[in-house]
């Protein structure tokens, strides 16, 4: 027993041993000081020796370097940890202020559009101010023209009056002499003469009349009459064309303000006494043309296709009259109605779709 006493111990074994129970303790830093007593009550029994000593330095290092490890990990956890809390806190941060940052500039856009609506509002003020100061200034112009032209007159007026005063100042003081008696006693002679010729003037014209009358009873019962008398009744006898219509030559024009198609409108025509035109001449067409853009006229060609004939029968003379540029040409499926066109580039009559709206030309003869 005292060789094993004596014996010297394996420390490695041992410091292994240690090692497996430590791993099942709780407290780290009471197994580490179990550990060195039992190192110091070894080395009191056999000796200090250096080999044992490296041995233990040794077996210190392997016991101790688990435990900074994870103390190491555990620092390093906790400063990850931190910079993680101070990134996500700096990202919130620059989110909010973001934020703010984007709330402000449209407020400021906002601002900015407000801004420029009342500046624009503003300068449209202005020019109505200027516009209304300019028609101010030129009203007062014309009123201080006025004026001075009132002033000038109201001046020739003063002096008008200051010359008839003058004047009335002149004549009234005059004395009475022997002249002016003379000329007072030979006034009621001139007078006199002046009389009789006026009664003589107005018996003459008394007699005048009275001639007048005798001739037109004479005249009146005899069975001729005068050349004047039978233009008057000529006037009285010719017809004239209706209110509202056109008169060249001896036709009345009726010109619609509405749209209808061409049986509609001819029988709007006929209710009025009336036909759709029917043009005979170039000059008859020019007179028309300078009154409508659109309008039906009294051509069809309904009985037999490109054969044009007006509403009275009579066949429509197209080397007489001025066309559209390619008309007639019977386009969409048939254009059986003929209108008058005034546009740009399309002057003349024309083949329209009878079922149209277009306004009418009406025609009436006088008698």
């Amino acid at each position: 027993m005292s060789e094993d006493l004596y014996a010297q111990p394996d420390l490695m074994r041992k410091v292994r041993c240690e090692e497996e129970s430590g791993e099942e303790m709780e407290d780290r830093d009471e197994r580490e000081e179990r550990l060195v007593d039992i190192y110091m009550s070894a080395d009191s029994l056999r000796g200090y020796n250096g080999g044992t000593e490296t041995q233990l330095a040794a077996v210190q290092d392997r016991g101790g370097g688990p435990h900074a490890e994870r103390r190491r990990g555990r620092v390093r956890t906790v400063c990850l940890g931190l910079l993680y809390l101070l990134l996500l806190t700096g990202f919130t941060g620059l989110a909010i202020q973001h934020i703010q940052v984007m709330k402000e500039k449209n407020s400021l856009r906002a601002s900015y559009q407000n801004l420029q609506a009342s500046h624009k509002n503003l300068t449209e003020e202005k020019d109505r101010l200027q516009a209304s100061h300019k028609n101010l200034t030129e009203e007062k112009d014309r009123l201080q023209a006025s004026h001075k032209n009132l002033t000038e007159e109201r001046d020739r007026l003063r002096a008008r009056e200051c010359e008839i005063k003058v004047e009335t100042g002149e004549y009234q003081p005059f004395p009475k002499n022997e002249t002016v008696v003379a000329d007072a006693e030979k006034t009621p002679a001139k007078c006199r003469h002046l009389s009789v010729v006026l009664v003589s003037f107005g018996l003459l014209c008394i007699l005048q009349a009275v001639l007048n009358v005798s001739l037109r009873l004479a005249l009146s019962d005899s069975p001729f009459k005068t050349t004047q008398e039978v233009v008057i009744e000529e006037e009285v006898e010719v017809e004239h064309c209706p209110l509202n219509w056109l008169t060249s030559g001896s036709s009345c024009y009726y010109i619609s303000s509405k749209r209808r198609s061409w049986d509609q409108s001819r029988q709007d025509c006929l209710e009025r006494g009336a036909d759709l035109v029917i043009i005979n001449s170039r000059e008859e067409q020019d007179f028309l043309m300078k009154f409508v853009i659109a309008a039906w006229v009294g051509m069809t060609d309904r009985q037999e296709e490109g054969l044009w004939r007006w509403v009275d029968g009579t066949p429509v003379m197209k080397d007489r009259l001025f066309w559209a540029p390619g008309q007639p040409d019977g386009a969409f499926g048939g254009e059986d109605c003929g209108d008058i066109r005034v546009m740009i580039d399309f002057v003349g009559l024309n083949d329209y779709n009878c079922s149209a709206k277009v306004s009418w030309i009406c025609e009436k003869m006088l008698q």
